[in-house]
């Protein structure tokens, strides 16, 4: 019992804090992957042990809209499927920080870490101070000092998600939050799909 115990709550502090499975993958064999690769590769780490406690099928089709959507606009921008791979290869960047990334971590820090912590009975506003913390916290990996505003765009978030506790809503915040921050930092370095 004792130990069945233990192994739960170990699990639901990895789900909880995917920056253990991103220090992980940083000092084993991904350190050849960039931040951004190991970064997903920790989201979807945790995110496949959440399958051990919140068995919840949207996550499957977030993941399909993940891999559909930009797949279909690089086809359409490329008017072909032969050059989709390179075109991928070339925008991973663009397709992984606008994309993915907000649906994973919505996921994990507002469906279920919301999940997890309702079903103890845990007031919304340890949620909201928690979820965000921890969202700032895998963020400090890649932004060190300048993780401070993740803190507020993580209250946000939180709190929009606890009022609406609709997904939906805290990834479209997610994304479009991103294309901004994308908009203002790098448009004169991205010139579209070109093959």
């Amino acid at each position: 019992m004792i130990w069945s115990i233990l192994f739960h709550r170990i699990v639901t502090i990895l789900i909880f804090f995917p920056g253990i499975f991103y220090l992980l993958f940083d000092k084993t064999i991904i350190v050849q992957k960039g931040t951004t690769d190991k970064f997903v590769y920790a989201l979807l780490s945790s995110i496949f042990l959440s399958f051990l406690f919140v068995r919840d099928m949207r996550i499957l089709l977030l993941i399909c809209l993940c891999i559909a959507i930009p797949s279909m606009q690089v086809i359409l921008e490329l008017k072909s499927v032969k050059y989709f791979f390179k075109a991928c290869k070339e925008k991973k960047f663009l397709l992984q920080t606008l994309i993915l990334i907000p649906i994973l971590e919505e996921y994990i820090f507002r469906f279920v870490m919301y999940e997890l912590l309702t079903a103890h009975e845990i007031p919304p506003l340890f949620y909201i101070t928690f979820s965000s913390l921890t969202f700032t916290f895998i963020h400090y990996f890649q932004l060190k000092a300048k993780s401070y505003y993740k803190l507020i765009v993580g209250i946000m978030l939180a709190t929009v998600y606890v009022y609406t506790t609709n997904l939906f809503v805290v990834i479209l915040m997610h994304v479009l939050f991103n294309v901004l921050v994308y908009l203002f930092k790098y448009t004169h370095h991205y010139k579209g799909f070109q093959t």
